[in-house]
């Protein structure tokens, strides 16, 4: 099962209302091992995440990653932040990384220096660096 968002709802409906039902793609479905949703809750031990699947648990490990702009505790994650969770090898209770609040640019990446990419989003507006 793939996962949608609003939004991609919205250009799947609105692509098939000017171009016709058999022009839309079908979404690509995500990787068994992620997880996208809604954090409920998030503590030293444990993430607990709204999907369309229902709530999912997360465990940590020793190793576990977490962003939010920049590498943080899994405690500053808070209630309503999207979240995209990478599950372990392992198993599916465990995850490895998550990144909450991820960001999204859409346009021709100019420069990249380090890890930051310059972005030109086109249509005379200014140009995004993105990290």
């Amino acid at each position: 099962m793939s996962v949608i968002t609003d939004s991609g709802r919205d250009r799947r409906r609105f692509t098939a209302a000017v171009l016709g039902a058999k022009v839309v793609p079908e979404p690509t479905p995500v990787h068994h091992r992620v997880t996208r949703g809604v954090v409920v809750d998030a503590t030293s031990y444990m993430l607990c995440v709204a999907t369309p699947k229902g709530e999912e648990r997360f465990l940590y490990e020793r190793v576990t990653s977490f962003w939010r702009g920049d590498e943080v505790p899994p405690t500053e994650l808070r209630p309503g932040d999207d979240v995209v969770v990478l599950c372990s090898h392992d198993g599916r209770l465990v995850a490895e990384r998550v990144w909450a609040q991820p960001a999204r640019a859409t346009g021709l990446i100019t420069d990249k220096e380090g890890d930051a990419l310059s972005i030109d989003p086109g249509h005379g507006r200014p140009r995004l660096t993105v990290l």
